[in-house]
């Protein structure tokens, strides 16, 4: 049973649940610890801080592995014993995705950009898709001679 855990903490001990049921292995991927790194902010920080420690606390020991996202996540997990715990960072090795194939949006003008996550304002979309139209208007202008 792999679980992720960023604020949607019910996971963890949906999860947990799930993995002993079936007495298979537990992996947990931590893309926020709520116990160790979430700062609160209002009510519902506050209460999602408050769940989420306890939470995560009852989960994580029983984890066979524990994945975070950079290393200096895993260094803030000091509960988690050193071979249990795993750096995976997130990325995207651009060889992986060159295509040896036909392009499959051939109408699709370069460049491209691909987003691929939950659409959450600490993502950064709105950046994303204000910079895509700001180069997209410069290319307009480039082309007509400005």
């Amino acid at each position: 049973m792999h679980a992720h855990l960023g604020e949607d903490i019910a996971v963890l001990p949906m999860a947990l649940a799930a993995a002993r049921a079936g007495a298979i292995p537990l992996v947990v991927t931590i893309h926020t610890s709520v116990r160790h790194t979430y700062l609160a902010v209002g009510l519902r920080g506050h209460v999602l801080k408050l769940l989420g420690t306890a939470a995560e606390a009852a989960v994580v020991p029983h984890a066979t592995a524990v994945i975070a996202l950079t290393a200096r996540l895993a260094e803030r997990l000091t509960d988690v014993e050193p071979e249990r715990l795993h750096v995976v960072p997130s990325g995207v090795v651009p060889a992986g995705c060159a295509s040896a194939g036909d392009d499959p949006l051939p109408d699709v003008p370069h460049p491209r950009v691909l987003f691929v996550g939950r659409l959450h304002r600490r993502k950064g979309v709105l950046t994303l898709i204000r910079a895509a139209a700001a180069d997209a208007h410069e290319r307009r202008a480039d082309r007509r001679g400005r």
